[in-house]
């Protein structure tokens, strides 16, 4: 005990010595004005060139990586918020306290549907989405809702989105309709072997159905400039309905963008011979003319 008192008085007379000597010596340590010293201007104007230098390469650096990298980030973000929205749904789906029976699903189906359809008539398509995907949730093959979400996809300009939506729909219905299993050849859903047609036995009206969601998709890649995958689809949607006009009239279209001369004249040859009538022909004639010409 008394150590410690003595060894507490040292340290006290020793700090008061200190602040003593501090005291005393103060006036003269303020009239050393350190920052006038050409020794310390210089040393912080280096400094500030340093600092200065260095705030520039960063923000430099900054901006170039967070350009290059911002179609991936905007990329991952999208991927992250579909999962978080599947993910959702599903936990919805597991907390119910009884598994619903085939009517219940049914309706509830139809409900999701109509509440996306009014969803998106309000223009609030990001919440649409949402009820469709909860519905994939628990019916992952509707073709209904992967044909809403497909058409939400288009409405909004999702072109990524929109063409993955339509090929997926494309190998569910030819599985469905035609038995055959579907391969993708850059990006275009393709037959495994043989043609989608030639080995489909499903009816005329089956038939139509298919080559409505390949020229869907056809539509979506002309939007981004993808003509020779356009073209595939194309063609595709006339293997199943070779005599339809519309569907000629975009190949004629598809194969004049993507400077295909010999297949622009040979759609419009057979357009002419299915709708002699269509007021477009001559348009499309010059287009080709022309093309011919550049290309000759």
């Amino acid at each position: 005990m008394f150590f410690n008192l003595a060894l507490l008085a040292i340290i006290v007379v020793c700090a008061g010595i200190m602040v003593l000597i501090f005291v005393r010596k103060f006036p003269q340590l303020t009239l050393i004005e350190t920052e006038s010293l050409p020794q310390v201007q210089n040393s912080a104007r280096k400094k500030q060139i340093m600092d200065e230098r260095v705030r520039r390469s960063a923000r430099r650096f900054i901006v170039g990586t967070s350009r290059l990298l911002s179609p991936l980030t905007v990329r991952l973000r999208n991927a992250f918020r579909r999962l978080v929205h599947c993910l959702t749904a599903l936990d919805r789906q597991l907390r119910d306290e009884q598994p619903l029976d085939p009517e219940q699903r049914r309706d509830r189906i139809a409900r999701l549907r109509r509440s996306a359809a009014d969803l998106s008539k309000q223009e609030k398509f990001g919440e649409a989405e949402k009820k469709l995907i909860e519905v994939l949730t628990f019916d992952e093959m509707n073709e209904g809702v992967y044909r809403d979400l497909g058409e939400l996809y288009l409405q909004t300009k999702r072109w990524d989105h929109a063409r993955e939506t339509y090929a997926f729909l494309i190998r569910v219905l030819i599985r469905r309709l035609c038995g055959q299993s579907v391969t993708e050849s850059h990006g275009v859903p393709v037959p495994r072997r043989g043609s989608f047609a030639e080995t489909c036995t499903a009816g005329a009206s089956e038939h139509a159905e298919i080559a409505r969601e390949f020229a869907n998709f056809s539509h979506i890649c002309g939007a981004v400039d993808d003509w020779g995958a356009a073209k595939v689809g194309l063609e595709t949607s006339l293997s199943f309905e070779p005599s339809n006009p519309k569907y000629l009239d975009l190949l004629v279209e598809a194969c004049i963008m993507d400077g295909d001369k010999d297949r622009a004249v040979a759609a419009l040859e057979r357009l002419r011979a299915v709708n002699p009538q269509n007021k477009k022909l001559e348009v499309l004639q010059e287009r080709v003319l022309a093309l011919e010409t550049k290309h000759g």
